[in-house]
């Protein structure tokens, strides 16, 4: 597991990709998280991500606008080269913004949320 900075780690197998969240994220952090994350497809193969939240207490909701933006930029690459993608999430109020992201720009390829 490679950390790339105090919010986030990354471990990659082949095309399987887990980014391991931790506690609350920075403006700094979460804004290289969001450019590290966009560079995943580079290689423009096909992969699969898990994103474990499951270490996440408090997300700041002013965040929420930038996922989505996110998305919709990368609408195209996701159905190109991400295969599918799961969310691990174990306190709810962060599902509930997973949710609430999901309902705003649902995802264009296939997810799992699990416990």
């Amino acid at each position: 597991m490679e950390k790339i900075n105090d919010w986030f780690s990354v471990e990659k197998n082949n095309n399987n990709i887990t980014i391991v969240f931790n506690d609350n994220p920075n403006d700094k952090d979460y804004n290289k998280y969001l450019i590290y994350y966009a560079n995943l497809y580079a290689q423009k193969e096909r992969i699969n991500i898990l994103f474990d939240c499951s270490n996440i207490n408090y997300f700041p909701i002013n965040y929420i606008y930038k996922i989505v933006v996110l998305m919709i930029k990368m609408e195209e690459t996701h159905r190109n080269y991400l295969e599918k993608f799961t969310i691990k999430v174990t306190n709810p109020r962060i599902k509930t913004l997973i949710n609430l992201v999901f309902d705003i720009r649902p995802p264009v390829v296939n997810y799992e949320i699990i416990s």
